[in-house]
């Protein structure tokens, strides 16, 4: 039996001040013993019981299992620590996926049933408008096709208006983060006055906080920028507190549960999404949206350069005898015209781009594996013409998995390697899987044919294109013929 607050009042003044028995308390008021007993010491209050079994009428029992399921999946130890459920982002998938009407704080008080967990605390900071940006990495784990794998999430916070940003990237190395920088400054519209970071080793040379030695190429970037770059005290989390709380709410607006994505641009993609959604949010104590203060943050910002910085690793290389360079463990291919050249290679967050003499030779995505050879197939075209015979076990041409249909059309050729080299010609032109369903789609008997299905595609008509209808024939004057024949009867 729960007992109202009155009546609790009466059996603690029995008890305490009359010095009462539990039965002749329970005979006076008319309740029963065990009740008294239960209110008598003041070890429990009414109030907390009726608390404690309120169960809102929204929390059905399919939310309930939800929530429950939730809470259970992050118990795998394959789920990282960091991107598990919270309640707020148990709250917004419940809303997204279940139409789910009752507020957070219902689902908070459930949640809280099922797991005790205290929050962090974080210093309160006040910043003006356009003073400053926070700026620190982060890690979480998603699936790129198939792959599990880590990102490295660069997070931007405008210590004003709260706006935010967040990109993902495969390391934290330089040009990731310099270039993370130019997207956000882009983003915004401006630079601000400062930037807040820990002791980033991208940024930092040595010592830390007000003794910190930027790297020289991040006192460069800052240079062109003109903000002024400022560095916390070590373990002094809090003087940055406001980007760590967008690290973990990145990790679990996005990353909980891990996605499931084709390319970084699809990753990026859904952050970019989060943070637009983010705009709408009002911060604890300030009347206005994320948005509203954004604008006229915009105003107080800094004008961006004329130029953006040129954010790239830039190396000179020798090619070798494979027409290859090395770089971060990898290789890559370029023209076969220029082994033995030395080479200049620009590396940005996710290209690599290879020069010779100001021209650009060869174009790849960065591979961020390790011991991986990345070839394009038309380097390798103008050797394998001179050599057919490798063709077969050509790296180039082995690595491609030239689909059978269009090894069986070269082998029913008379010569097949030289057939096999034309046809990855045309793959090195068009395309490898456009090739194979055109071979495919027409059924073709022979080269020939191939370059026709092909060159139909491209827009080509045959009726009007292999006619002689505009052909034009001179004519000839044959006397002199005629006369050179009469000479030699006579």
């Amino acid at each position: 039996m729960v007992v109202g607050v009155d009546q609790y009042k009466h059996i603690r003044k029995m008890a305490v001040e009359e010095g009462l028995s539990q039965r002749e308390i329970a005979r006076r008021l008319g309740i029963s013993r065990n009740t008294v007993a239960r209110y008598c010491k003041g070890e429990h209050m009414p109030w907390e019981a009726k608390d404690r079994g309120r169960k809102p009428s929204v929390v059905t029992g399919e939310v309930e299992d939800f929530i429950r399921s939730c809470l259970d999946r992050d118990k795998d130890p394959e789920v990282p620590r960091k991107q598990r459920h919270t309640a707020r982002r148990i709250y917004e998938r419940l809303v997204e996926e279940k139409g789910f009407t009752g507020g957070e704080s219902t689902v908070r008080r459930w949640v809280n049933l099922l797991r005790d967990e205290p929050c962090e605390a974080y210093m309160p900071l006040q910043f003006a408008l356009g003073e400053a940006a926070q700026a620190d990495w982060g890690e979480a784990t998603f699936y790129l096709r198939g792959e599990r794998t880590r990102a490295n999430l660069l997070c931007f916070r405008l210590c004003g208006s709260r706006h935010i940003d967040v990109r993902a990237y495969p390391r934290q190395d330089l040009e990731n983060f310099l270039e993370g920088h130019i997207g956000f400054f882009e983003r915004i519209g401006g630079v601000p006055h400062g930037m807040i970071y820990d002791n980033l080793r991208t940024a930092v040379l040595k010592d830390w906080g007000k003794r910190a030695v930027c790297q020289e190429e991040f006192k460069r970037f800052s240079a062109h920028y003109a903000f002024t770059p400022r560095f916390c005290n070590l373990g002094k989390g809090n003087e940055k507190g406001l980007v760590e709380g967008l690290v973990g709410y990145a990790r679990r607006a996005v990353f909980v549960p891990m996605p499931w994505v084709d390319c970084w641009e699809e990753l990026n993609a859904s952050l970019a999404e989060r943070c637009d959604r983010y705009k709408k949010r009002h911060i604890r104590g300030m009347d206005l949206s994320v948005a509203e203060l954004f604008e006229a943050e915009r105003k107080l910002l800094l004008p961006l350069p004329v130029m953006p910085y040129e954010a790239v690793l830039v190396k000179t290389l020798k090619v070798d005898h494979f027409s290859t360079i090395g770089i971060d463990g990898n290789r890559y291919s370029v023209p076969v015209e220029h082994a033995g050249r030395h080479v200049t290679a620009k590396l940005s967050a996710f290209r690599l781009e290879v020069s010779y003499r100001g021209e650009k030779i060869a174009s790849h995505s960065r591979c961020f594996e390790k011991k991986r050879t990345i070839y394009e197939l038309g380097h390798y075209i103008p050797l394998l013409e001179k050599k057919p015979r490798s063709v077969n076990n050509a790296a180039p041409v082995v690595e491609l998995e030239v689909p059978p249909q269009l090894r069986e059309l070269a082998a029913r050729s008379e010569d097949p390697d030289r057939v096999m080299v034309r046809i990855l010609k045309l793959c090195a032109e068009h395309g490898i899987h456009r090739v194979a369903e055109a071979a495919r789609r027409g059924q073709a008997l022979s080269l020939d044919a191939l370059r026709l299905a092909l060159w139909e595609e491209d827009g080509g008509k045959v009726g009007k294109d292999l006619t002689t209808q505009d052909v034009r024939v001179e004519t000839v004057d044959l006397s002199s013929y005629d006369r050179l024949l009469e000479k030699a009867k006579s």
